[in-house]
Protein backbone atom coordinates (compact mmCIF):
# COMPACT_ATOMS: atom_id res chain seq x y z
CA UNK A 1 0.00 0.00 0.00
CA UNK A 2 1.26 3.56 -0.86
CA UNK A 3 2.24 6.07 1.51
CA UNK A 4 -0.78 8.90 0.72
CA UNK A 5 -3.53 5.70 0.97
CA UNK A 6 -2.21 4.43 4.37
CA UNK A 7 -2.30 8.21 5.32
CA UNK A 8 -5.56 8.97 4.15
CA UNK A 9 -6.58 5.04 5.60
CA UNK A 10 -5.90 6.34 9.36
CA UNK A 11 -7.14 10.07 8.55
CA UNK A 12 -10.52 8.45 7.57
CA UNK A 13 -10.11 5.83 10.91
CA UNK A 14 -9.72 8.62 12.92
CA UNK A 15 -12.24 10.68 11.92
CA UNK A 16 -14.42 7.90 12.65
CA UNK A 17 -12.63 7.36 15.87
CA UNK A 18 -13.39 10.82 16.87
CA UNK A 19 -17.52 11.14 15.69
CA UNK A 20 -17.74 7.45 17.88
CA UNK A 21 -16.37 8.98 20.80
CA UNK A 22 -18.49 11.90 20.48
CA UNK A 23 -21.87 10.07 20.47
CA UNK A 24 -21.00 7.56 22.95
CA UNK A 25 -19.56 10.43 25.43
CA UNK A 26 -22.57 12.73 25.10
CA UNK A 27 -20.33 15.14 23.67
CA UNK A 28 -21.05 17.79 21.23
CA UNK A 29 -19.17 20.99 18.91
CA UNK A 30 -21.49 23.35 19.95
CA UNK A 31 -24.10 25.06 22.23
CA UNK A 32 -26.42 24.33 19.97
CA UNK A 33 -25.86 20.66 19.38
CA UNK A 34 -25.92 20.74 23.25
CA UNK A 35 -29.10 22.17 23.50
CA UNK A 36 -31.09 20.14 21.12
CA UNK A 37 -29.13 16.43 22.56
CA UNK A 38 -30.71 17.41 26.00
CA UNK A 39 -34.33 18.13 24.76
CA UNK A 40 -34.43 14.96 23.09
CA UNK A 41 -32.83 13.29 26.04
CA UNK A 42 -35.54 15.07 28.22
CA UNK A 43 -38.83 14.54 25.85
CA UNK A 44 -39.65 17.74 24.94
CA UNK A 45 -38.97 20.86 22.11
CA UNK A 46 -37.53 20.39 19.92
CA UNK A 47 -37.28 24.68 20.20
CA UNK A 48 -38.17 26.61 17.70
CA UNK A 49 -35.42 29.17 18.17
CA UNK A 50 -31.95 29.38 19.57
CA UNK A 51 -32.02 32.36 21.47
CA UNK A 52 -28.77 32.17 23.94
CA UNK A 53 -25.16 30.86 23.92
CA UNK A 54 -23.91 32.62 26.97
CA UNK A 55 -19.94 32.18 28.09
CA UNK A 56 -18.52 32.47 31.71
CA UNK A 57 -15.41 31.07 31.94
CA UNK A 58 -15.73 27.17 30.62
CA UNK A 59 -19.46 27.80 31.86
CA UNK A 60 -21.92 27.56 28.89
CA UNK A 61 -25.37 28.33 29.03
CA UNK A 62 -27.54 27.60 26.24
CA UNK A 63 -30.64 28.81 25.77
CA UNK A 64 -33.77 27.81 23.04
CA UNK A 65 -37.25 29.19 22.67
CA UNK A 66 -39.74 26.06 23.15
CA UNK A 67 -43.19 28.24 22.25
CA UNK A 68 -44.53 31.46 23.66
CA UNK A 69 -44.45 30.65 27.10
CA UNK A 70 -41.77 27.99 27.66
CA UNK A 71 -37.51 28.34 27.31
CA UNK A 72 -35.48 25.32 26.92
CA UNK A 73 -32.03 26.06 29.90
CA UNK A 74 -29.26 23.87 29.27
CA UNK A 75 -25.82 24.60 31.40
CA UNK A 76 -22.63 23.08 30.13
CA UNK A 77 -19.04 23.82 29.84
CA UNK A 78 -17.00 23.72 27.27
CA UNK A 79 -13.33 22.62 27.08
CA UNK A 80 -11.72 23.47 23.43
CA UNK A 81 -14.30 22.64 21.21
CA UNK A 82 -16.20 20.16 23.18
CA UNK A 83 -19.09 20.88 25.07
CA UNK A 84 -20.74 18.38 27.79
CA UNK A 85 -23.62 18.87 30.20
CA UNK A 86 -22.46 20.75 33.66
CA UNK A 87 -24.63 19.23 36.86
CA UNK A 88 -26.53 22.02 39.32
CA UNK A 89 -28.73 24.88 38.61
CA UNK A 90 -31.94 24.68 36.09
CA UNK A 91 -31.19 22.36 33.24
CA UNK A 92 -34.22 21.92 30.82
CA UNK A 93 -38.08 23.01 31.10
CA UNK A 94 -38.47 26.12 32.39
CA UNK A 95 -41.86 28.01 31.17
CA UNK A 96 -44.43 30.73 32.57
CA UNK A 97 -46.13 29.23 35.63
CA UNK A 98 -48.86 29.67 36.84
CA UNK A 99 -51.98 32.37 35.19
CA UNK A 100 -48.70 34.59 35.05
CA UNK A 101 -47.89 36.50 32.26
CA UNK A 102 -44.00 37.15 32.70
CA UNK A 103 -41.69 35.91 34.87
CA UNK A 104 -37.97 35.59 35.29
CA UNK A 105 -34.97 33.56 37.21
CA UNK A 106 -31.74 34.01 37.90
CA UNK A 107 -29.05 31.57 37.03
CA UNK A 108 -26.11 32.65 39.70
CA UNK A 109 -23.07 30.68 38.70
CA UNK A 110 -23.80 32.12 34.92
CA UNK A 111 -23.98 35.85 36.40
CA UNK A 112 -27.34 36.37 34.22
CA UNK A 113 -30.97 37.14 34.68
CA UNK A 114 -33.70 35.17 32.22
CA UNK A 115 -37.18 35.98 31.60
CA UNK A 116 -39.72 35.53 28.87
CA UNK A 117 -42.70 37.24 28.46
CA UNK A 118 -46.00 36.45 26.87
CA UNK A 119 -46.35 38.05 23.79
CA UNK A 120 -50.09 37.53 23.01
CA UNK A 121 -50.94 38.57 26.57
CA UNK A 122 -48.94 41.77 26.34
CA UNK A 123 -47.96 42.41 22.43
CA UNK A 124 -46.63 45.60 23.17
CA UNK A 125 -44.21 45.08 26.38
CA UNK A 126 -40.58 46.85 25.18
CA UNK A 127 -38.87 46.32 28.40
CA UNK A 128 -39.14 44.39 31.81
CA UNK A 129 -37.28 45.86 35.66
CA UNK A 130 -36.91 42.99 38.36
CA UNK A 131 -35.84 43.24 41.93
CA UNK A 132 -33.87 41.16 43.16
CA UNK A 133 -33.45 40.39 47.04
CA UNK A 134 -30.38 39.02 48.68
CA UNK A 135 -30.89 37.88 52.04
CA UNK A 136 -33.89 38.39 54.14
CA UNK A 137 -34.03 42.40 53.70
CA UNK A 138 -35.93 44.06 51.01
CA UNK A 139 -33.42 47.16 51.02
CA UNK A 140 -30.44 44.51 50.66
CA UNK A 141 -31.22 44.05 46.99
CA UNK A 142 -30.72 45.82 43.38
CA UNK A 143 -33.06 46.24 40.31
CA UNK A 144 -32.39 45.08 36.73
CA UNK A 145 -33.75 46.37 33.73
CA UNK A 146 -33.84 44.53 30.32
CA UNK A 147 -35.37 44.77 27.10
CA UNK A 148 -38.19 42.82 25.27
CA UNK A 149 -37.13 41.27 22.27
CA UNK A 150 -40.25 40.63 19.57
CA UNK A 151 -40.54 36.82 20.72
CA UNK A 152 -40.61 37.53 24.22
CA UNK A 153 -37.22 36.49 25.57
CA UNK A 154 -35.10 38.85 28.09
CA UNK A 155 -32.04 39.00 29.10
CA UNK A 156 -29.11 40.77 31.53
CA UNK A 157 -25.81 40.39 32.74
CA UNK A 158 -25.85 40.92 36.39
CA UNK A 159 -23.23 40.68 39.18
CA UNK A 160 -24.34 38.43 41.87
CA UNK A 161 -22.43 38.90 45.51
CA UNK A 162 -21.49 35.79 47.26
CA UNK A 163 -23.72 34.12 49.66
CA UNK A 164 -23.13 34.67 53.47
CA UNK A 165 -24.88 32.18 55.69
CA UNK A 166 -28.31 31.63 55.63
CA UNK A 167 -28.93 34.52 52.89
CA UNK A 168 -30.27 33.32 49.52
CA UNK A 169 -31.24 35.67 45.99
CA UNK A 170 -34.55 35.67 45.04
CA UNK A 171 -36.86 37.53 42.70
CA UNK A 172 -39.09 40.15 44.59
CA UNK A 173 -41.03 42.25 42.26
CA UNK A 174 -41.45 42.02 38.06
CA UNK A 175 -42.57 45.34 36.03
CA UNK A 176 -43.37 44.89 32.12
CA UNK A 177 -43.52 48.52 30.40
CA UNK A 178 -44.57 49.45 26.88
CA UNK A 179 -42.18 51.37 24.38
CA UNK A 180 -43.47 54.68 25.62
CA UNK A 181 -42.75 53.88 29.24
CA UNK A 182 -46.51 53.01 30.42
CA UNK A 183 -46.49 50.09 33.03
CA UNK A 184 -49.20 46.83 31.73
CA UNK A 185 -48.01 44.43 34.23
CA UNK A 186 -46.58 43.87 37.68
CA UNK A 187 -45.78 40.12 39.17
CA UNK A 188 -44.73 39.75 43.08
CA UNK A 189 -42.98 36.62 43.60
Amino acid sequence: MSRKKRMLMELILLFLLVFIYLRLSHSYLSAEQLLHANERGLHYGPSQEFLLEHKKGTNVLAVGLVDERSLSVIQGKQWGPIYRLRSGGITGFWSISGGRKADSFICRNDGVLLGLVDMKALPEAASVICYVYMGKKEEDGWTLKANVQRNGFFRTDIQVPEENGDEFCHMGLMKVYDCEGKLLFTEDF
